[in-house]
């Protein structure tokens, strides 16, 4: 299991062959605790991991839809629970959050945890200047498209601004508006006569302003940012979602406020897969039973062995 590959190789596929060589070794799947990034979760993999029942820990990419839908769900309920700081962290390091939830995808139910972190990526806000930008001139274009119009009726005017309101209504900006009758009279060209009593027209229009952003709103869009989804089949009463993010994160200790605190992590076989060298070499973190230190023998043997050879590299 201890190969080298080609860096070039998708991670996609090269996640997919390491599932089948899990298949194919002397380990018991279900002693096996598969933990990879984002790249191994796809459908096919997600469904040939539950045929073999491989037992695996990722984080499911932001572009599936289940991730926005746990996400909105975790943030409207605010049921969140305290993990704390990760071990070997800084005093003033990330303090997480998270909930669990149960979501069909790809045939299967898998537990998908939200982890919100106190962390703020600066990238994260350079990300919103450029949002708040782009929906600013998107908001204005389409507000001076509707104040263009004119309206015979109050209430076709009325209905054209709910619809606008609607539209933007999850937008970082705000939006204040409402509908003005303009009385005209309806002279005919040339010099009016004297005396002369014309009809009068009177037309709709809307009026609307637009508002920056709260630094309320501001900062519920970067906490929701900050939040990432794992996704795992690993039953909840065996691991708890402090489990999962220690593990996910390669740290073996969890700060809970008090010192020693620590969840228990279930003991076995655990494989963290990092693919993108040309060595890859997935048994990083081993644990437990004489079928883990035998395995880390195999594959740090095969790891020595193929660095010993002439004209490989590991890619680094």
């Amino acid at each position: 299991m201890g190969t080298i590959g080609d860096g070039n190789l998708s991670d996609k596929i090269w996640n997919r062959e390491m599932i089948e060589s899990l298949e194919q070794s002397f380990l018991d799947p279900r002693s096996v605790v598969y933990v990879a990034d984002s790249s191994l979760v796809t459908a096919k993999n997600l469904q040939r991991m539950a045929q073999s029942k491989v037992r695996f820990i990722s984080r499911i990419p932001e572009t599936f839809k289940a991730a926005g839908e746990v996400k909105a769900r975790a943030f409207a309920e605010d049921r969140w629970q305290a993990i704390g700081r990760l071990a070997r962290t800084r005093r003033n390091g990330a303090f997480y959050h998270a909930v669990s939830y149960r979501h069909a995808l790809a045939g299967g139910t898998y537990r998908l945890t939200v982890v919100r972190s106190s962390s703020l990526d600066k990238r994260k806000e350079k990300k919103l200047e450029r949002l708040i930008r782009t929906e600013q001139e998107a908001m204005q274009r389409a507000a001076r498209e509707l104040m263009g119009r004119r309206f015979s009726c109050q209430a076709d005017a009325e209905a054209a601004l709910a619809a606008f309101q609607k539209a933007h209504e999850d937008a970082l900006h705000t939006t204040r508006g409402l509908v003005i009758g303009y009385t005209e009279e309806k002279r005919p060209r040339g010099r009016p006569r004297e005396g002369m009593v014309y009809p009068k027209e009177t037309h709709y229009q809307v009026e609307i302003r637009l508002f920056a952003p709260s630094e309320e709103a501001r900062k519920a869009w970067l906490e929701r940012e900050s939040a990432f989804v794992l996704i795992s089949n690993l039953p909840e009463d065996e691991w708890s979602d402090t489990a999962l993010l220690e593990e996910y994160k390669g740290q073996t200790k969890v700060e809970q406020g008090r010192p020693g605190a620590k969840d228990e992590v279930p003991l076995g076989l655990h494989l963290v897969a990092f693919p993108g060298k040309c060595l890859r070499d997935p048994a990083l973190r081993l644990r437990g039973s004489q079928e883990a230190r035998g395995a880390r023998a195999v594959l740090r043997g095969q790891r020595d062995g193929a660095r010993a050879r002439p004209g490989q590299s590991d890619g680094s």
